[in-house]
This record gives C-alpha cells, sequence and structure tokens, in this order.
C-alpha cells in the first residue's frame, strides 16, 4: 500500500479517535427538564407532537352586567376560566366553594326564590348575587400563559427566554399536567443532540 495512504488513514483514524470520546453518550428516552450554559430550558415529550409548559398565570379583566334582579351570570370559556379564585367588583369569589342551585325566574325585578350568596348552577355557570340591575362591574381573573413546544423527532424541546416569558430564578413551569419547576432549581448540562431518532447526550452531561 502506498505509504502516503497509509499514514493519511491513519492520521484520520487518529482524528476519529480523538473527537469521538467527545461527541456524546446514548441518552435515557425521558429525563427531567434542564437548563443549557445559555439559560434555554430542555424537555423531553413524545417526539413531532406539541407540549404545553405553563408558566404561571397573568391577570386580565371585562366588564360583566347585572341583570334586571341584580344577579351577574359568569360562563365560563376556555378565554375566561374561571377554575381559580377572582374578583367580581373588588370581591374575591373562590368557585370552588360554591353552592350548586338552580337559577330562579327573575320578575319584574325580583327573583322568584331568594338567593342571598353567590351560587352556581349544574351547567357550570357562575352567578354573583346582589348588585344594580343593569350596572356594570368589573371581573378580574387570571388566564394560564401557555407555551406550546414541539418535540423533534427524538422527543426534545427546547423553551428560550423571550420578552413575554423571561426566565428567572423565581420562575415557575410546568410541563403538561405535571407539578411545577422553578427554573432556579434546574441543573445545567450542554444540549442534547438527535441524530436519526436517536437521543445523545455529551459527556458529562446530566
Amino acid at each position: 500500500m502506498n505509504k502516503t495512504l497509509v499514514r493519511r488513514a491513519a492520521a484520520a483514524l487518529g482524528l476519529i479517535v480523538a473527537i469521538a470520546p467527545t461527541l456524546a453518550q446514548a441518552a435515557p428516552a425521558s429525563y427531567a427538564p434542564f437548563k443549557d450554559s445559555e439559560g434555554n430550558i430542555w424537555i423531553s415529550g413524545t417526539p413531532n407532537t406539541e407540549t404545553i409548559v405553563t408558566f404561571g398565570s397573568v391577570e386580565k379583566m371585562k366588564d360583566v352586567k347585572a341583570d334586571a334582579c341584580g344577579l351577574v351570570k359568569l360562563t365560563p370559556s376556555t378565554s375566561v376560566p374561571l377554575t381559580s379564585p377572582f374578583r367580581v367588583d373588588g370581591t374575591t369569589i373562590n368557585p370552588a366553594t360554591l353552592s350548586t342551585d338552580i337559577l330562579p325566574k327573575c320578575t319584574n325585578g325580583t327573583l322568584e326564590q331568594s338567593r342571598p350568596s353567590n351560587f352556581k348552577t349544574s351547567d357550570g355557570k357562575i352567578y354573583v348575587v346582589g348588585k344594580t340591575a343593569g350596572s356594570y362591574y368589573k371581573l378580574a381573573y387570571n388566564v394560564p400563559v401557555e407555551k406550546r413546544v414541539k418535540a423533534n423527532a427524538c422527543g426534545i424541546g427546547r423553551i428560550a427566554s423571550s420578552a413575554s416569558i423571561p426566565f428567572t430564578s423565581t420562575t415557575q413551569f410546568a410541563v403538561g399536567v405535571n407539578d411545577p419547576i422553578t427554573y432556579g432549581n434546574l441543573s445545567t448540562s450542554e444540549p442534547w443532540v438527535c441524530r436519526s431518532g436517536v437521543t445523545y447526550m455529551p459527556y458529562g452531561g446530566t
């Protein structure tokens, strides 16, 4: 064999041997979220699917109107969830503690059956009592801050800090239905690599 070719082959083999230990080692199928040296969050999920990551909530407000009998009807929805305590006219209402009752008929500004306390009906609507007929009130409620993260072919998802969702040491987030995690408690590791549907992690990664 040509000596020059032998030397080149040996040099190439030496380069491969030198690089191989720094590439990666096979990673587990799933892992706890971690952050990289640039502050990005890395999560595991189902390959090529979206996972909802929730970063706390923000308060929103809207005007609601009392009917002729002084009832304010609130209809929970995706955009107005009302699953956690909210405020109407500055008064906090916890939906979890409301009793379930029927909605009495309103005739000439009077309920056919007295309702001294706020209540909810079997279809999920919430009624706030004791308001002035025809008047508007402020409803303050919390809406989850959600980010949809699509995992790659290996089930790896990356979340970067942004102006709308900045990461601080006290930032909390929840992946899917899992319990909240504090950003400052995340371990730091190098980003993982996806090759042909197989996940690899740098040597020394967590």
